[in-house]
Order: C-alpha cells, then sequence, then structure tokens
C-alpha cells in the first residue's frame, strides 16, 4: 500500500485493520492482504493521532484543524 502523507497508524483492537492517517483521510487497510478496506474523511488538515473505544467500535480521530471526529 502506499501512504507517502502518512501522520499516524495503528490497528484495530482485533488486529483485523491497519489504520493510516493520510493526509486528512484515515485509510483502512485488512491485514494479511493489505487490500484497502476503507476510508473515512471528515477532517480538512492532516490527522495527526487517533484513539480505539475499548470495543473496537468506534474510533475518534484528532487533526490540525482542532476538531475531533
Amino acid at each position: 500500500f502506499d501512504t507517502p502523507g502518512a501522520h499516524w497508524f495503528d490497528f484495530t483492537p482485533d488486529g483485523k485493520l491497519l489504520v493510516v492517517a493520510d493526509g486528512p483521510t484515515v485509510k483502512l487497510f485488512a491485514v494479511g492482504s493489505w487490500q484497502p478496506a476503507g476510508e473515512l474523511v471528515g477532517h480538512e488538515q492532516a490527522v495527526g493521532a487517533g484513539v480505539f473505544s475499548a470495543d473496537g467500535a468506534t474510533l475518534d480521530t484528532g487533526s490540525l484543524d482542532r476538531m475531533v471526529v
């Protein structure tokens, strides 16, 4: 996979997805095949941090645009 602007990454709590912040977009990749599994949008500037809820159902991200999504 290609993410030249990656500023943050993490694995989902179940280990099935790699989550990568690439500028204002958060990209999801399936572990093993490393194929794209989706994208999350909502920020206007680069995402620099993220945290999963304990059950892995929610991902909150923070960005240079001062928003938490």
